[in-house]
């Protein structure tokens, strides 16, 4: 994926859901989710545990969707 690809991507996210991306991977969300502190990076962008996760979810799905489109197989 070309680096222009992975911009559209991510301009495509609101401002709201890159914060919460990247605090996310600061925090090493990803490759070590069970010691996740959800309240504490939701208190870091001011946002209740709920509006963090929501953000999130919506980030990830708008990453994937871009990667994998409906009409492709993978």
């Amino acid at each position: 994926m070309s680096t222009d690809a992975v911009q559209t991507i991510l301009n495509n996210l609101s401002e709201t859901e890159r914060a919460v991306l990247r605090a996310a991977l600061a925090d090493e969300f990803f490759s070590n989710p069970e010691h996740a502190e959800i309240a504490k990076l939701a208190a870091q962008e001011g946002l209740s545990e709920a509006q963090f996760r929501e953000h999130l979810e919506t980030a990830e799905a708008t990453i994937i969707d871009a990667v994998f489109p409906d009409d492709e197989e993978f």
